[in-house]
C-alpha cells in the first residue's frame, strides 16, 4: 500500500519560553505571557458552547491523531455555509504605482488583483477585469527574506501610517515595517483607497460571487498569502496577520481559512455572536447576513436584529440553529493567536478561547492562546505595543521549527486540507455519495445513456471498490443493487438500435456515445454479446481512413476531441472486440489508431493530450510497432524523446507536457486562457499515476501531492467537483436535483473523475482506466 506523505506546510511551533536565546523575544515573551494565560476563576469555564471536540456522530475526540479529521469536518461545513468562492488565484498579480524611500523601509503604493473575474456580473461591476484592492507595500531596508504580515482594513492608508492622527494606535503595517517586517496593507476589495464605499463594496462582492462577504475576505486573505509568499524577500514561512475591528474579522476569518498564515492578531472583532453589542454585527449583509434571494438593494436595514430588521441569510440560520463561532475558531490551532480584546472582546471571551485552548493541549501545544484587554475599541499604546510583542516571538525568529515540513510544496500553493489517507477517504465517500444519488435518480429523468449519469459513477464506485482496510477504516462496498441498474440501463440503451450500430449511423454523440457505452458496460463487468457485437461493428465502421474516430456535436470539454474519441474507441474495441470473426479487423483498426496518435501526438488543449495518453497507454506495444514501422519507412524521423515509457504505456513527450501544464495552484486548466478545475485536475493526475514507471515514487513527487491537494480543496462541502459549463445545449435542459443547477451534468464528470483519483491514490497499481486487461478475453 502506498501511503501519501502529509502535505502541509509547517508552522511556527517556536514555544515562547524556547527564545530564550534571544534577549529581545526573552522580554517580550515576558510582558506577553501573563494574557496567555486565563485568570483562575475562568480557566474551566467553557461557557455554554459545545466543544470542537465533539464529533457529529457521537463522543470527543480524544487524541491529536483524530484532529485532522475532525478538523476537516469543521472546515467544509463552514466552507459550505459561507459559500463558493472562486479558485485561489495561481500568481496574484501586484502593480507598483508609485514609490518612495521612508525612514528605514521603502514604501510603495500598489494595486493588488485579489480576485479573477466575477462569477456575474452586477449593474455597477466591471465585468472587464479582475477584482483589485489598493494598497501599500513596505519594504525595509537591508536584506531579506523577511517575516511578512498582511494588514487587511477598511482602507490601506491609515494601516500604512498615512493619516497622521492615527499613528501608533492601529498603524499596524507602518509600525511594523520600522520593527523590520515587510507588509502589505490593503483596503477593501472593489473599493477606494479612502475606504468610503466599503459596505456597498461588500454587498456587491456577495452578489457578484455569489458568496458571504466575510467568507470571501477569506478568500482575499489567502490570495494575498500567495502573493507574499512568492516574493523573493519574504520568508513563505514567516507570514502573520493582523486587522483591528472590521479588519479584525477579516484577519480572524482569513487566518482561520489559510492554515499557511503562521500566526494572527485579531483586533477587537467579537469573536462570537452577541447581538446586545451593536458592534458586533455579523448580521449585517455585508459580513454573513447577505440574503441572496435579494438583489442588492434590496439587503436588510442595517443595525441590530428586531422586527423591522429582521436576521436574514447565513446569520439567520446559524441563530435558529444555536451555532456560534467557537468550533471555526478551533481551526488556529496549533498556530499562535492573540485576540488584542477592547469593548467587543472582554474578559468573558476566556469562556470561548478556553474551547481553543483545549484543542491545543490536545495537540501538545500550550501558551498559544492570548488575550489583552483594554477599556477602547481602537488600540491604546500599551495594546498596539503588545501587537507587536506577539509577531516579536511568534513570527521574527528563525526558527529551526519552521524548517521542518514534509514536503517543500510550492509558495503558490494554497494549504487549506493536508494530503492525508484520512482526509482523501473522507473525500471519496462524500463524492461517492453525491454520485450515486445523481446515478440512481437519473432513470426517473431521461430513458438515454449518458456518460455523466453511468460511466464516470460506475467508473468511481469500481475504483472505490478496490480499496481495502486502510488504517482500521472501512472499504466502500460497490452497491451491486445500483452497479446492475446502471449496467442494465445502459445496456437498454444500445440494444433496441442493433441495425443502426452494425450500419455505421444514426447513434447520437457518434463514438463518444457508443465508447462511453462500452466502457461502462466493461466496468460493470458486463459479457460480451450482440449488443457489444453491434457496437463493436459501429467502431469498426466508423474510424476514418487516418486512424481517428470523431464525435457529433462540439460541446467542450468532455465532446470536443479527436484524441478522446479515438482513445474511447480504442477501450471498446478492446475490451469487446474479442470474437474471432471479428479480431483481424480489430486488429487492424488498432494498429491504424496507433499511426494515428504517433502522428498527433502534441495537443494544445487539455482533452487532446488526456485522450492521446490515454490511447497510447491503452495501446501498449502496438504504440511501440507503429514506432518501429515509422522509423523504418522514415516518416517518424528522428524519433527520439517520443518513445513509450517504461512497460510500453503512453508517449513519454505527451506525459512530459502534462508534468510541464500543471499550474502553481496544482491544478490543470482545460485550455491555456483558463483557470485550473478540477475536471481537468482529475484527468491529468489519473492518466500520471497510471503511466508512471514502475520505480516512479508518486510519494516524493511534489507536484503529484500539490494536485491531490488542488481536489481536496476544491471538493464542496456536500461531496461535489464544479466545473461551470462552456458548452451551447443541444437538447432541453432538465434538472437531475445533483449540484450546481445548468453545471450539474459537467460537474458529474468532474466529481467522477476527482473520485477515482483519490480512490487511486488510496489504493495505486490498479489500472482504473484498464480494466478489461485483467480479465480473461471474452
Amino acid at each position: 500500500m502506498r501511503r501519501v506523505a502529509l502535505f502541509t506546510f509547517a508552522l511556527i511551533t517556536a514555544l515562547p519560553l524556547g527564545a530564550a536565546s534571544e534577549p529581545s523575544v526573552k522580554a517580550a515573551w515576558e510582558k506577553l505571557a501573563p494574557h496567555f494565560e486565563p485568570p483562575k476563576e475562568m480557566a474551566s469555564d467553557f461557557g455554554v458552547y459545545e466543544s470542537p471536540l465533539a464529533k457529529p456522530e457521537g463522543g470527543e475526540v480524544e487524541s491529536a491523531a483524530d484532529w485532522p479529521a475532525r478538523r476537516l469536518q469543521i472546515l467544509r461545513k463552514w466552507r459550505m455555509r459561507l459559500g463558493d468562492w472562486p479558485p485561489p488565484l495561481a500568481k496574484p498579480e501586484l502593480r507598483i504605482v508609485k514609490s518612495e524611500h521612508r525612514e528605514n523601509f521603502t514604501q510603495h503604493q500598489v494595486v493588488v488583483q485579489v480576485a479573477p473575474l466575477p462569477t456575474q456580473s452586477s449593474p455597477v461591476a466591471d465585468a472587464k477585469k479582475p477584482l483589485e484592492s489598493h494598497g501599500y507595500l513596505l519594504v525595509p531596508d537591508g536584506e531579506g527574506p523577511f517575516p511578512a504580515v498582511f494588514v487587511p482594513f477598511y482602507e490601506p492608508l491609515t494601516s500604512a501610517g498615512l493619516k497622521p492622527g492615527l499613528k501608533g494606535h492601529h498603524d499596524y503595517g507602518y509600525q511594523l515595517a520600522k520593527r523590520g517586517y515587510l507588509t502589505l496593507s490593503i483596503g477593501t476589495p472593489g473599493g477606494n483607497e479612502s475606504g468610503s464605499d466599503t459596505r456597498e463594496a461588500l454587498i456587491r462582492i456577495g452578489h457578484d460571487y455569489g458568496c458571504q462577504p466575510l467568507g470571501f475576505l477569506a478568500y482575499v486573505a489567502s490570495n494575498c498569502h500567495t502573493l507574499l509568499a512568492q516574493r523573493e524577500d519574504v520568508d513563505p514561512k514567516r507570514i502573520g496577520i493582523v486587522g483591528l475591528s472590521y479588519g479584525g474579522k477579516w484577519s480572524m476569518f482569513g487566518s482561520l481559512f489559510d492554515e499557511r498564515y503562521a500566526c494572527a492578531v485579531w483586533g477587537d472583532p467579537g469573536i462570537d455572536f452577541d447581538e446586545s453589542n451593536r458592534n458586533i454585527n455579523y448580521y449585517e449583509p455585508w459580513y454573513i447576513g447577505y440574503d441572496f434571494s435579494k438583489p442588492i438593494d434590496g439587503q436588510r436595514p442595517r443595525g441590530v436584529p428586531d422586527d423591522t430588521k429582521p436576521r436574514t441569510g447565513l446569520y439567520k440560520e446559524l441563530i435558529e440553529q444555536k451555532q456560534n463561532l467557537v468550533d471555526l475558531v478551533a481551526l488556529m490551532a496549533p498556530r499562535p493567536v492573540l485576540v488584542s480584546g477592547g469593548t467587543e472582546d472582554k474578559i468573558e471571551r476566556w469562556k470561548a478561547l478556553n474551547h481553543l485552548i483545549k484543542v491545543n493541549k490536545l495537540l501538545g501545544h500550550e501558551e498559544r492562546v492570548g488575550l489583552t484587554l483594554r477599556e477602547t475599541h481602537v488600540p491604546d499604546e500599551q495594546a498596539a505595543e503588545q501587537t507587536y510583542q506577539f509577531f516579536d516571538v511568534f513570527l521574527k525568529p528563525k526558527r529551526e521549527e519552521a524548517k521542518g515540513a514534509a514536503v517543500d510544496p510550492s509558495p503558490g500553493q494554497q494549504s487549506l486540507i493536508a494530503v492525508t489517507d484520512a482526509a482523501m477517504r473522507d473525500a471519496v465517500g462524500k463524492g461517492l455519495a453525491v454520485l450515486e444519488r445523481g446515478a440512481a435518480k437519473y432513470p426517473d429523468n431521461r430513458s438515454c445513456f449518458s456518460c455523466h449519469h453511468q460511466t464516470l459513477p460506475l467508473f468511481a464506485m469500481t475504483a472505490a471498490d478496490r480499496i481495502r482496510t486502510l488504517d482500521g477504516g472501512q472499504p466502500f462496498p460497490l452497491k451491486s443493487d445500483l452497479a446492475k441498474s446502471i449496467t442494465e440501463f445502459t445496456h437498454s440503451g444500445f440494444s433496441g438500435k442493433h441495425d443502426s450500430l452494425r450500419e455505421g449511423t444514426g447513434i447520437g454523440g457518434k463514438t463518444l456515445t457508443v465508447g462511453y457505452g462500452m466502457w461502462a458496460l466493461d466496468l460493470a463487468g458486463h459479457p460480451r454479446d450482440e449488443t457489444t457485437d453491434a457496437m463493436v461493428e459501429y467502431l469498426l465502421k466508423t474510424q476514418e481512413d487516418d486512424g481517428h474516430w470523431t464525435y457529433h456535436s462540439f460541446r467542450p470539454p468532455a465532446a470536443s476531441s479527436i484524441a478522446m474519441a479515438t482513445a474511447l474507441a480504442v477501450y471498446g474495441l478492446e475490451a469487446y472486440g474479442t470474437d474471432e470473426a471479428v479480431k483481424p479487423r480489430v486488429e487492424k483498426a488498432l494498429t491504424k489508431a496507433a499511426g494515428w496518435f504517433l502522428k498527433n501526438e502534441t495537443q494544445p488543449h487539455q482533452e487532446d493530450r488526456i485522450g492521446v495518453a490515454w490511447g497510447e497507454f491503452l495501446l501498449g506495444d502496438r504504440m511501440k510497432a507503429a514506432q518501429v514501422a515509422a522509423t523504418q519507412a522514415g516518416a517518424a524521423g528522428n524519433s527520439e524523446g517520443t518513445g513509450a515509457v517504461a512497460r510500453g504505456h503512453a508517449a513519454k513527450a505527451g506525459i512530459d507536457i502534462l508534468w510541464k501544464s500543471q499550474r502553481a495552484d496544482g491544478g490543470w486548466a482545460q485550455e491555456a486562457t483558463m483557470s485550473s478545475d478540477p475536471y481537468a485536475t482529475s484527468q491529468a493526475l489519473l492518466m500520471l499515476s497510471q503511466t508512471a514507471a514502475p520505480g516512479d515514487d508518486l510519494n516524493a513527487n511534489p507536484a503529484y501531492l500539490r494536485g491531490l491537494q488542488y481536489l481536496l480543496n476544491t471538493q464542496r462541502p456536500e461531496g461535489s467537483w464544479h466545473v461551470k459549463t462552456r458548452a451551447k445545449p443541444v437538447q432541453v435542459y432538465f434538472d437531475n436535483g445533483d449540484p450546481h443547477g445548468k453545471d450539474q451534468f459537467l460537474s458529474m464528470m468532474a466529481t467522477g473523475w476527482a473520485t477515482t483519483v483519490l480512490a487511486d491514490a488510496l489504493a495505486p497499481g490498479k489500472s482504473p482506466l484498464n480494466v478489461s486487461r485483467r480479465r480473461n478475453a471474452r
